[in-house]
């Protein structure tokens, strides 16, 4: 395999040229909707700019901007190649703008003809393969201050083909940085070759610095010539790609179901209001009547078969401790003391939540160690370990049992609530 195969493809843009490969391509028109600075090189065709365009961008400030984001390309290491050509001034007496003011530094053009060249170490042996005479030379005397802003000391030029007495016919100049000396990206400045196409030239160009062929890319306006045995193939691609949308709706209504139904996960790895907010859905699914707080501090209240029930939940990094029954316990008093009836408590407990649960309710991981289910029967508290309820829930949720079968079974408990039997 030749060493170029695992050459890695620059990401290119292509300005005033289109229908490239293995590049974006835009109009100088559309050129304000593009990060300039998102490419790693930038091939510019210049002789798609018109005269009218170049006094409406300065008049708006827009070559200011390119030349911003020009700089900040180069700074950045970046690439741009000038497919040129002489400098132009569309109106000079209302406007000194040219067809060079998107470049961050000083273009001129020398307007003198020849067929003397001499070419120098390069990149463009395709492209200058055609070079065979020219109409002009470049000079490139400085910077414009977008780019003296960001710190460029000076611009070094190196030619790639020159005249007899040394004008730069291509070339390339390059940016140094002022505090480091370090060279950073560069600009290079090709020759116009009246004789090529200019998409031919800009093609010739990406071949040269990406060593990828370009092929001849189909115009927009192919696609309406008719060819009956390709409409045939058309309808079938239809056809499938109506199969594929209304398989990806169905797969969407899955995927919202399943979304839907994995929330109750959230019983067996939840805290604090989470946790809360779970439960009392839950315990509402299962048919019981949820309220807000409204006796103690309790998280919520459950009433069931005509009964009320204070709910506190704890998710927790160890095991429930006699700390949260003795809090429970004392909302239940504060509850009986001012409503003047017996009340009672469910706790809901997520211990060891961040643990897988296979690495719960072990010797060294207890759920309810056993002198808070002791302490929690003599008060008369419910204690539930959230996964027993998941996976009662999940019998709930496939109606092999039912919701009020699991509040008997949790209203009608004190201390340790059993649910073995209801597991199936």
């Amino acid at each position: 395999m030749p060493a170029e195969a695992n050459k890695p493809i620059l990401r290119t843009l292509v300005i005033g040229s289109d229908r490239h490969q293995h590049a974006t391509c835009v109009s100088w028109e559309a050129i304000g909707s593009i990060n300039l600075v998102d490419f790693e090189l930038i091939v510019i065709n210049m002789r798609s700019l018109s005269g009218g365009l170049i006094q409406v961008y300065e008049q708006k400030e827009v070559w200011k901007k390119i030349r911003s984001s020009l700089s900040r390309l180069l700074l950045s290491s970046g690439q741009i190649v000038c497919i040129g050509g002489p400098s132009r001034t569309p109106n000079r007496e209302l406007i000194t703008a040219t067809n060079y003011s998107w470049c961050p530094s000083r273009v001129f053009t020398r307007q003198e003809s020849g067929t003397t060249i001499e070419f120098l170490e390069n990149p463009f042996s395709k492209y200058h393969a055609h070079f065979k005479r020219w109409d002009y030379y470049y000079e490139v005397p400085g910077i414009h201050e977008e780019l003296a802003m960001m710190g460029v000391g000076e611009i070094v030029t190196v030619p790639y083909a020159r005249n007899r007495y040394g004008g730069m016919l291509s070339g390339m100049w390059s940016v140094r940085a002022q505090n480091t000396g370090q060279y950073l990206g560069h600009c290079m400045m090709l020759p116009l070759i009246e004789e090529l196409d200019q998409h031919e030239a800009v093609n010739l160009v990406l071949e040269d610095l990406l060593d990828l062929p370009q092929t001849i890319s189909p115009p927009d306006w192919l696609a309406d010539v008719p060819m009956p045995i390709v409409s045939d193939i058309d309808i079938a691609i239809a056809e499938r790609r109506a199969t594929i949308a209304s398989l990806e709706r169905e797969i969407g209504e899955h995927q919202s179901r399943k979304a839907a139904l994995e929330q109750w996960k959230k019983l067996v790895y939840a805290s604090s209001f989470e946790l809360e907010n779970i439960f009392a859905k839950a315990l509402d699914r299962c048919g019981g009547k949820i309220s807000p707080a409204k006796y103690s501090q309790e998280e919520f209240v459950l009433e069931f078969k005509g009964q009320v029930y204070l709910v506190e939940c704890k998710g927790v990094g160890k095991s429930i401790s006699l700390t949260h029954v003795r809090q429970l316990a004392d909302y239940v008093m504060k509850y009986e003391e001012d409503e003047g009836q017996q009340g009672k408590g469910i706790l809901l407990g997520n211990p060891w939540r961040d643990r897988p649960i296979a690495e719960r309710s072990q010797p060294d991981t207890p759920v309810f160690p056993a002198n808070v289910v002791t302490r929690a029967a003599g008060l008369g508290i419910a204690l539930i370990w959230s996964v027993d309820f998941f996976r009662v829930f999940c019998r709930i949720l496939t109606s092999e049992i039912s919701g009020s079968a699991v509040l008997d079974r949790i209203t009608g408990a004190v201390g340790a609530v059993d649910f073995a039997d209801l597991f199936g």
